[in-house]
C-alpha cells in the first residue's frame, strides 16, 4: 500500500510539471509544433495535409517530411480543445505521464518496487524530459513507446504469453511512426533484446516469428512510403553530406595512388570510412559532462537556463548506478539498460550540429533507471554498513539538495526562460499574425518576409485559416523549403522584402525584420520579444 500510494504522488507531481501553464510556457510554440498543430487541424477539417495529400503517412511539412504519429495524435485534442497551443502540446504530456507511470512498473520488474518508484520520480522531474514533453517534439513521446514496449517484451519473456508479444511488438513498431531516430534506434534496440534474451527465445520460436511478423505487418505503410522523401531529412542533416571529409579522403586515397599503393589505399582510408572520425567524435560528445550536466553544448534553446539536460546532483548516483547494476546479480537486466544507452547516441552521430538534445532524447528513461540503480544502492550501502541514522541523514540531505534543486528549475523555466528565451520560441509571431489581420482590411496586399523563417505556417496556425479555403481556393502550400517565396493565402503573400523596391508598392502592409525597413519607413506595429528587443515591424504603404 505504501508504494501505490506514493506512485500515485509521483504521478501526479509529473502530471503538475508537465501541465501547469502547459500551453504558456514555454512561451510560444517552436517551428515544429505550428507546422504539427496546424497539419493536424487540416487532417481534421479535409483529410488532407497542407500540401493537399490525403491522409499521408509521411507529413511533407518543411520539406523535412515528418513521420506522421504526433500529427495524427495531435487531431483528437484539436477537434476536442480547437486549434490551441495548448492542444498541439496535450499528447507529448499525457505520453510523458504515462512514461513516469510505465518506469516504475518496467524498474519494479528489473529490480524491484524502490528502484521503480525512484526511477519514476527522477523521470518525472528530469530537465530533459520535461522539456521534451512539455513542448510539441516528437521524440518526447518517444520514452513512452521505449518504456512499455520493453515492459510488456520483458513480461513476454517471463511469462510466454502472447498478449504480452502482441503488446511489445505493437508498440515498437509503431514508434517507428514518431521520430526520425526512432526508425533506427526501435529495430536496433529489439534486435539486441533478441540477442540478449536468446536462450529464453530458443524456447518460444514461434513467439519469434510472430513478434517479427506483427512488427513487419505494422510497417507496410511505412514501406509503401518510403520513396516519398523518406530520405530527405536524413540527406538534409547527414554528417554523410560533408563535403571537406570526403574531400580529406579522398586526398589521402590520391596521394597512396600516385605511390602505387592500392593496398593502403583500399585499406586505410576506404570511402565507407571517410566520415568515421566525424561519427565517432559526435557519437562521443554525447556523454560529455557539460553536455549533460551543464547546459554548455548544444543550441541555446535546447536548454532551460543554468540547467543541464540532468540535475549536476544525478552525476555521483549515475556513476554509482552503473557500478551497482553489475553487483546486483541481474547481469541481463543491467545488459539490457547499458545497450540502451550506448545505442540511443548513434543516430544522432550521424547528423551534423551534435551533441544534440533534441535528437539523442531517444535516450530517455535509461540514465533515470541506472540513477536510481545508484540512489537506492547507496541508501542500502550506508544502512547496512553505516548504520540507519547516517543513512536517514544521507536521505535527508538528498531530500533537500532534490528539492532545492527542482524549486529552481521551476524559477528558470516559469521566468527566466520565458524573459530570456523567447526570441528562441519564435515568441511574437501570434502578435504580428493578429496585428497583420486587423489591419489587412485597409490594405490590398499583406507581403510577409521569408527572412521571419517559414513564416506562412505561423501565419495559417494563428489566424486558424481553414484549410479546406487553403487547399481549394489559394492552392495549398507550395513549398515547404526555406527558400520558398510562392506560398500564400487570402491578401498574404510571403517572400522577401526589397525595401528600395517595395516602398513603393500601393496599397500594401508589410511584416518584417526591423533590419528589412528604412527609418523613414511608417511603422503601424512593433513586436518585442520579452526582453524588449525587437521582433517584427508592421509597415504600412498606401
Amino acid at each position: 500500500m505504501k508504494y501505490k500510494i506514493l506512485l500515485v504522488v509521483v504521478v501526479l507531481l509529473a502530471f503538475f510539471l508537465r501541465f501547469y501553464q502547459l500551453g504558456e510556457t514555454p512561451v510560444a510554440l517552436n517551428i515544429d509544433e505550428v507546422a504539427i498543430g496546424y497539419n493536424a487541424y487540416s487532417i481534421l477539417q479535409t483529410g488532407k495535409d497542407e500540401f493537399g495529400k490525403v491522409l499521408p503517412v509521411v507529413f511533407r511539412s518543411y520539406d523535412d517530411f515528418k513521420p506522421p504519429l504526433l500529427i495524427y495524435l495531435t487531431v483528437l485534442p484539436v477537434a476536442l480543445l480547437g486549434l490551441t497551443d495548448f492542444a498541439v502540446r496535450l499528447a507529448p504530456a499525457i505520453l510523458g505521464v504515462g512514461s513516469v507511470l510505465g518506469v516504475y512498473f518496467l524498474s519494479r520488474e528489473l529490480f524491484g518496487k524502490k528502484i521503480g518508484l525512484t526511477a519514476a520520480f527522477l523521470l518525472s522531474i528530469s530537465p530533459w524530459h520535461l522539456g521534451l514533453t512539455r513542448a510539441a517534439f516528437e521524440v518526447g513521446a518517444q520514452s513512452f513507446f521505449s518504456v512499455w514496449g520493453l515492459y510488456f517484451f520483458l513480461l513476454w519473456i517471463r511469462s510466454k504469453k502472447v498478449a504480452n508479444l502482441i503488446l511489445s511488438a505493437a508498440i515498437f513498431s509503431i514508434s517507428i511512426y514518431l521520430y526520425q531516430a526512432s526508425k533506427v534506434f526501435a529495430p536496433f534496440f529489439v534486435f539486441g533484446l533478441f540477442i540478449i534474451y536468446f536462450r529464453q527465445l530458443l524456447k518460444d520460436k514461434i513467439g519469434m516469428v510472430l513478434f517479427a511478423a506483427i512488427a513487419i505487418v505494422i510497417q507496410i505503410p511505412n514501406i509503401l512510403a518510403f520513396n516519398q522523401g523518406g530520405l530527405s531529412r536524413f540527406q538534409g542533416t547527414s554528417v554523410f553530406q560533408n563535403g571537406e571529409a570526403k574531400d580529406q579522403n579522398l586526398s589521402f586515397q590520391t596521394t597512396d595512388w600516385l605511390n602505387r599503393d592500392r593496398i593502403s589505399a583500399a585499406v586505410f582510408h576506404p570511402t565507407v570510412l571517410e566520415h568515421s572520425q566525424e561519427i565517432l567524435t559526435g557519437y562521443l560528445s554525447h556523454f560529455r559532462p557539460d553536455f549533460l550536466f551543464l547546459g554548455r553544448s548544444g543550441a541555446y534553446n535546447n536548454y532551460f537556463p543554468q540547467f543541464g539536460l540532468m540535475y549536476l546532483w544525478e552525476a555521483p548516483f549515475l556513476l554509482a548506478g552503473l557500478y551497482f547494476l553489475f553487483s546486483l546479480n541481474k547481469k541481463t537486466e543491467a545488459l539490457v539498460l547499458v545497450f540502451g544507452v550506448l545505442l540511443s547516441p548513434l543516430p544522432a552521430a550521424m547528423t551534423y550540429g551534435v551533441p544534440n538534445p533534441i535528437r539523442s532524447g531517444i535516450i530517455l528513461p535509461f540514465p533515470q533507471i541506472i540513477t536510481g540503480v545508484g540512489i537506492v544502492g547507496i541508501l542500502t550501502w550506508l544502512r547496512k554498513n553505516k548504520g540507519r541514522g547516517l543513512a536517514a541523514i544521507g536521505a535527508g540531505s538528498l531530500i533537500i539538495i532534490v528539492s532545492y534543486g527542482l524549486l529552481f528549475f521551476q524559477h528558470q523555466v516559469y521566468w527566466h526562460d520565458r524573459k530570456d528565451n523567447s526570441k528562441s520560441w519564435y515568441f511574437g509571431y501570434r502578435q504580428a499574425a493578429e496585428d497583420a489581420n486587423l489591419l489587412s482590411k485597409n490594405y490590398s496586399h499583406v507581403v510577409v518576409s521569408t527572412a521571419l523563417g517559414q513564416p506562412h505556417e505561423f501565419f495559417l496556425y494563428y489566424l486558424k485559416y481553414n484549410p479546406v479555403t487553403y487547399q481549394t481556393v489559394d492552392g495549398g502550400t507550395v513549398s515547404g523549403g526555406y527558400s520558398e517565396d510562392k506560398n500564400h493565402f487570402g491578401k498574404f503573400i510571403f517572400r522577401p522584402i526589397k525595401w528600395e523596391q517595395d516602398k513603393n508598392l500601393p496599397s500594401t502592409l508589410f511584416v518584417g525584420q526591423p533590419t528589412e525597413f528604412a527609418p523613414e519607413a511608417k511603422f503601424l506595429s512593433k513586436v518585442n520579444y520579452l526582453d524588449g528587443k525587437p521582433a517584427m515591424y508592421l509597415v504600412g504603404n498606401k
